[in-house]
């Protein structure tokens, strides 16, 4: 099944759920991987403020919706 990227709108495969995973498990995990792809694109230029904040308060709210609050906390995402 594909998602799209929280931050970008691009469509991407989610690769690590279990087989019959639910839509809540579906979401964590395009949560994770939006974030992971965010850390990468991010690393590589420089982000303005306004922009940084935009994104961050993206995975703000997706993290509360979804219970991945202290996972993105602990990986610098929030």
């Amino acid at each position: 099944m594909k998602y799209k990227d929280i931050i970008t709108g691009e469509e991407m495969q989610i690769l690590t759920t279990r087989k019959n995973a639910s839509k809540y498990e579906l979401m964590q995990a395009a949560v994770r991987q939006s974030a992971q792809e965010w850390q990468m694109r991010t690393a590589e230029k420089t982000l303005s403020y306004a922009e940084l904040l935009h994104d961050i308060r993206i995975f703000e709210k997706y993290a509360k919706k979804y219970g991945l609050q202290r996972e993105l906390r602990e990986n610098g995402i929030i």
